[in-house]
């Protein structure tokens, strides 16, 4: 049959936000419109989760987020999204990462792996991002392989590898980084010198 989204946590109660954990579970195959398999509007946790192979024909190929989302222990590859976000959008939220892998996953637009949007925050520790590629549709409109950083949104990143990320497949070009990176962020191991988003490894 017809794939659909995984989960949707919203109470479509604007004035509470519940708490959820998914943990030990293999998320794939879901597809949507944002958020092929997660659409969080609401205090996440995934632990030790797979979250593979599923797609968005918007934004956000494995979660799409206008909450908060802490990702822990977890692997997020094979994801696609038509715009942007192939693993991971983040759309005026908060996104926390640890000890997890972001690979493989690729955008149509921006941030084959994530892209941080619209005031939004993002912290990456002890993480790999690799191996991700946006501007898959080869229009020469996307950037950020790796991460998309817009403007007026924050990216931190701590003791990370973000290397072998690409942009417009057809002809491929290193890009692991697109927009700035907080000058907090230490530790870091980049494997694109140029677009690096000011991080020095």
């Amino acid at each position: 049959g017809q794939a659909s989204r995984i989960f949707r946590v919203n109470d479509s109660d604007e004035d509470t936000t519940n708490t959820v954990e998914i943990s030990g579970l293999s998320l794939v195959y879901g597809s949507e419109e944002d958020g092929g398999a997660v659409d969080n509007h609401e205090s996440l946790t995934l632990a030790t989760c797979f979250v593979a192979n599923n797609s968005a024909t918007g934004s956000g190929g494995g979660i799409f987020n206008q909450g908060t989302v802490t990702v822990t222990n977890s692997t997020l590859a094979g994801n696609s999204a038509g715009e942007s976000g192939g693993a991971i959008s983040n759309w005026n939220g908060t996104v926390s990462i640890s000890n997890s892998t972001i690979a493989d996953n690729e955008a149509g637009r921006d941030g084959g792996g994530i892209v941080n949007d619209s005031g939004s925050e993002l912290l990456v520790v002890n993480a790999t991002i690799a191996n991700n590629t946006a501007d898959v549709d080869h229009n020469g409109t996307g950037v950020g392989g790796g991460i998309r950083t817009l403007v007026g949104s924050s990216t931190t990143l701590y003791n990370t590898l973000v290397a072998g990320n690409l942009r417009n497949s057809s002809s491929p070009v290193a890009d692991d980084l697109s927009g700035d990176v907080a000058l907090a962020s230490a530790f870091n191991l980049i494997g694109d010198a140029i677009n690096n988003g000011g991080v020095s490894n």
